[in-house]
């Protein structure tokens, strides 16, 4: 209770202020939007995320990834060439966390020593309604 009129009050004496995020199950869009309603004055400039750099990284290097990434953090990656992956990038993405999936991924690590393997994150487990969760960590650990 308060976080949104103490940002703002921040606001009244830090300029460029801007707000950093690690998320990387959903993209920057939908954050501003759980922020704005819950009371936050942001914009779309005020905020930026992991998956931001990261795109930022991927077209600087002209990768073409294999995305381990829920279906909501993909939409920050739209137009990026998959073809022949050269890279791997992991978020928190459970639906990937399979035998199958993170074969395919160290497949591609291994398939070149110039391969690359970016993390959004490397948190080690987070809370849902069932429980402790395993985030990313472990997964980039293991590859």
């Amino acid at each position: 209770p308060g976080a949104a009129k103490a940002l703002s009050e921040l606001r009244s004496c830090v300029h460029g202020l801007r707000l950093v995020t690690n998320q990387s199950q959903e993209g920057a869009g939908a954050t501003l939007a759980r922020l704005l309603a819950h009371g936050f004055e942001v914009g779309a400039r005020d905020i930026f995320g992991t998956l931001a750099a990261v795109r930022r990284l991927v077209d600087q290097k002209q990768l073409r990834p294999l995305f381990l990434l829920t279906d909501a953090a993909l939409l920050e990656f739209e137009g990026v060439p998959t073809n022949e992956p050269n890279a791997v990038v992991v978020g928190t993405a459970p639906e990937h966390f399979h035998y199958e999936r993170l074969s395919e991924a160290a497949r591609a690590l291994l398939r070149d020593e110039r391969s690359e393997l970016i993390a959004c994150n490397k948190g080690r487990y987070f809370g849902r309604n069932d429980g402790l969760s395993l985030m990313a960590g472990p997964f980039v650990a293991a590859l």
